[in-house]
């Protein structure tokens, strides 16, 4: 994504968490921002704006969201670009990272020690969904950081993962090629359904825009 400069709010934007003052003002500066994205035509608005209940009540369901899901879909790729898809169960903490405990023989493996990044897709199972077409789904762009046997964190996650995933996970635990790893998220797409789509950007994820299709000209 491109470098961001600020602008007036157009009228045939919709606002979507709270109201924007009419210009740049001191108070602007204060209770709100709008910017628009350039190279990025499809996402029209994005708030920098104080926590509201609209904005709350989205983070929350965004959450609960993914606290429903007990493993996510992994997107990485190689030093040549060939990417690879697989998936892991998980585990999250309070701070919104999500942990995974893999195999060193994997691909997805090695693909997170070469390059340190991560598409992470947490989606609505197809038995749960009235359309296919319109799965709810959360995809994280994330670095990924291997945390050693060593560090101080290493046995509470596990713990942490055998508590959620069961048993297998204490005799994974004894394997040492299998690596844990931490994936922070750098931005996130929430999608509800059609014509519902989220961007979370920014310090904290708190910047957050409504993500519209391009209108096609006439004719």
């Amino acid at each position: 994504m491109g470098s961001v400069g600020y602008a007036r709010p157009a009228k045939r934007v919709k606002v979507l968490f709270g109201r924007l003052p009419a210009g740049p003002t001191d108070s602007g500066r204060e209770h709100g921002r709008a910017h628009r994205t350039r190279g990025c035509p499809s996402q029209e608005l994005i708030m920098h704006h104080p926590i509201t209940p609209e904005r709350e009540k989205l983070e929350r369901e965004m959450r609960a969201f993914r606290g429903t899901r007990r493993s996510v879909v992994l997107a990485t790729a190689d030093g040549e670009g060939l990417p690879d898809a697989s998936y892991a169960p998980c585990l999250e903490d309070a701070q919104g990272n999500v942990y995974i405990f893999v195999s060193g023989l994997a691909r997805h493996t090695q693909n997170l020690l070469a390059a340190g990044r991560v598409s992470v897709l947490f989606i609505e199972d197809e038995g749960e969904t009235a359309n296919v077409f319109a799965r709810r789904r959360l995809t994280l762009d994330c670095t990924a950081t291997p945390i050693p046997r060593d560090h101080p964190d290493w046995s509470g996650v596990l713990d942490g993962l055998a508590e959620r995933l069961g048993k297998l996970v204490e005799t994974l635990r004894g394997l040492a090629d299998f690596q844990l790893f931490r994936l922070t998220a750098r931005s996130a797409t929430y999608v509800r359904g059609f014509g519902q789509t989220f961007r979370f950007e920014g310090e904290g994820l708190k910047q957050v825009s409504m993500v519209r299709p391009e209108r096609q000209p006439p004719g």
